[in-house]
């Protein structure tokens, strides 16, 4: 990507069907042990920038870009065709609302 990001995602899965492959019984995990999904870096300045650009505070578009990056752990992909990218953000907006809801 040539240009300024709020969110960078390395997962540790190619694909979901991996992950969910991996989530049954990876076989370098020890019984009980957690599975790494992968690494998110946020860009604050950017998440500052868009918070201003789309009328949320920055907590509001911190969150949003941090459930960006975590769909995108779990094998989401907006970039893939439409229907992806639909299905990304209806994902995204669900979780957004849930946790607004609770706090």
């Amino acid at each position: 990507m040539d240009r300024t990001t709020d969110v960078l995602s390395f997962p540790m899965f190619e694909s979901k069907r991996e992950l969910l492959k991996a989530k049954k019984g990876h076989p370098s995990l020890a019984p009980g042990e957690k599975l790494f999904l992968g690494e998110i870096i946020i860009n604050p300045h950017q998440v500052k920038r868009q918070a201003q650009l789309y009328g949320n505070t920055f907590q509001e578009e911190l969150l949003r870009v941090a459930l960006h990056g975590l769909l995108h752990l779990l094998g989401y992909d907006h970039e893939r065709n439409s229907y992806q990218a639909k299905k990304m953000k209806e994902r995204e907006t669900f979780l957004f609302n849930a946790i607004k809801e609770m706090g």
